[in-house]
């Protein structure tokens, strides 16, 4: 390993155990954040955690051969976690890969950067678990494995023995982004002419603007506020209605995506600031931190199966946490009761 790696290995070592007596066990990232590192580097020197030789192909085809796992997707603001296997993977052109199944993913190989080993000790139990992360040395997901049929697997894989480079600084968001020459006239005209929500993101390409910027130049025409502090009233409705819904969170890595009905609502509000609404059902829970979102919009967006409605909610950074949608599926409209529901808590159109 090299030297000045190593001294900065030394040094959070050193760093993280002061904290750990002055603060207790607090998680990885939180820590990371503490000690001014990135959350890879921090797992590296206090972890028994070992980067592997894999591609991300590799990687997303090896989460397939683990069983049933728990899939872990995160921002700053939004954790999904599913347990379930990786059932139908496919990967295309190398580039991007869909998972769709008990878990479902959209993985993207351009944040794809470092794939680690790490097996710690949990309330009496081992804890196996394969790791990516991406060039700033952000977790783009977890993969912890259920139970131990397959260790064979997981104690076989590829160690990688070249030494860690340092891992540079994220790079500011571009989500508040506008170009000098951007024409409102013209934005609104091509996002109400698109033709699949897909569209969207290269709608954004083309007039070179960010998310977050988009919601707010489109507001009035494609987007609506929507109050932030409703989000938990919103689940609610949706648990007593029983109506099924989609949510989808994650970073510039990876997407999970939850498609179907949720049932316990757990609110959670520490001594610290941190709020958090979680939804705790057996094979599925999502933890917000609701103290960390600023705004929320509700967007509309064309599709050829008629319009569809969804709620985006933004960090206070202008970075996209966490979005729902009226569950729908391809060729079917969605459903007119979602977009009541909405209605409760906002005008629309």
């Amino acid at each position: 390993m090299e030297k000045s790696v190593l001294s900065s290995i030394n040094s959070i070592s050193e760093r993280y155990e002061v904290l750990v007596k002055k603060y207790g066990q607090m998680r990885d990232r939180d820590a990371a954040n503490h000690l001014k590192c990135s959350e890879l580097e921090l797992i590296l020197a206090v972890k028994n955690a070992e980067r592997l030789e894999l591609t991300p192909k590799d990687c997303v085809e090896l989460f397939g051969k683990l069983g049933k796992v728990m899939s872990l997707t995160r921002n700053e603001a939004c954790v999904l976690e599913h347990k379930g296997t990786f059932e139908s993977i496919e990967v295309i052109q190398d580039q991007m890969a869909t998972v769709i199944g008990p878990i479902e993913t959209r993985a993207f190989f351009h944040g794809w950067k470092h794939f680690v080993r790490l097996t710690f000790e949990k309330q009496g139990k081992t804890v196996r678990s394969v790791q990516v992360y991406d060039n700033f040395g952000d977790a783009v997901t977890k993969v912890f494995l259920e139970n131990d049929d397959h260790n064979d697997v997981f104690d076989n894989l590829p160690v990688l023995n070249t030494p860690l480079h340092d891992i540079p600084k994220v790079e500011t968001s571009k989500s508040t982004s506008v170009p000098d020459n951007f024409d409102r006239n013209d934005f609104v005209k091509a996002w109400k002419n698109i033709n699949d929500p897909h569209d969207f993101f290269g709608m954004l390409r083309e007039f070179e603007i960010g998310r977050y910027a988009a919601m707010e130049q489109a507001e009035g025409d494609c987007t609506f506020p929507f109050p932030t502090q409703k989000i938990p009233e919103l689940l609610e409705e949706l648990v007593q209605a029983n109506m099924p819904v989609m949510i989808f969170a994650g970073n510039r890595g990876n997407i999970q995506i939850h498609q179907d009905h949720i049932h316990h609502i757990v609110p959670l509000e520490q001594p610290n600031g941190r709020f958090w609404i979680n939804i705790m059902d057996p094979e599925f829970n999502m933890h917000l931190r609701m103290d960390l979102l600023g705004n929320a919009w509700v967007v509309y967006k064309p599709s050829e199966d008629g319009p569809v409605w969804s709620i985006e909610c933004y960090d206070k950074k202008g970075d996209l946490a966490v979005q729902f949608f009226g569950l729908r599926k391809p060729g079917i409209p969605q459903p007119e009761e979602w977009k009541a529901l909405i209605n409760q808590f906002t005008v629309l159109p």
